[in-house]
């Protein structure tokens, strides 16, 4: 049985219906602006860059919301940058600055995230994609936190969806879900867009683009 749209949006933006309000966003900013900081993180070559303005702007292109990105930190809505200053186990996190609840960070784990090799995209473009999405204003599809040894598809997942076939903010792997009487086979690829519930979940708040 497949979840109503309406559900899974809740669900994107109450940590699979576990919280008792929704997360926080920009919906009343007249704009949306995003920077990425290359002075906090000295060593961002330029590829590095282009794609971190790159994770934003897949975002940016599915919302009617107004979006800019600034060429330096300054008056931004969103900051990005690569930084040590999390859990070595980490790949990355959105926050708050507590002076600053207008204002989110979304650092990246340098250590565990290759972002750019000489193939294209990093192993984990899809962290940048995720930690943007909980900075505009999605939660993870679950009620988990940074735990993924402890989840067990089937018994934690609140619907049968919360998978990384639908949505990037997912824990549980894409091939846990089958659909038909086939069992899905997939190849070892990296996520490198917002998912199908993902784009139902940030245009419920920000509006659909239409135009690109």
């Amino acid at each position: 049985m497949t979840t109503p749209i309406d559900e899974v949006i809740h669900y994107l933006r109450t940590n699979g219906g576990s919280d008792f309000f929704t997360k926080a966003s920009f919906s009343n900013f007249a704009s949306i602006s995003f920077a990425v900081d290359v002075f906090r993180d000295t060593g961002m070559n330029a590829p590095e860059l282009a794609n971190a303005q790159l994770a934003f702007t897949m975002w940016a292109e599915l919302i009617a919301k107004p979006t800019t990105i600034l060429t330096a930190p300054g008056g931004e809505n969103i900051v990005f940058y690569f930084s040590d200053d999390i859990d070595p186990g980490e790949d990355g996190i959105s926050r708050t600055p507590s002076l600053f609840p207008l204002y989110r960070e979304v650092l990246i784990n340098r250590e565990t995230n290759p972002f750019q090799t000489s193939f294209g995209f990093g192993d984990y473009f899809g962290t940048a994609l995720h930690e943007i999405g909980h900075a505009l204003g999605l939660t993870h599809s679950g009620p988990y936190n940074g735990a993924a040894d402890e989840l067990i598809y089937g018994e934690t997942n609140v619907y049968p969806e919360d998978t990384q076939q639908f949505t990037l903010m997912s824990y549980f792997d894409r091939d846990n879900i089958i659909l038909s009487d086939e069992t899905p086979t997939f190849t070892d690829h990296l996520i490198t867009t917002p998912l199908l519930h993902d784009i139902a979940a940030i245009q419920a708040i920000y509006g659909a683009a239409t135009s690109l």
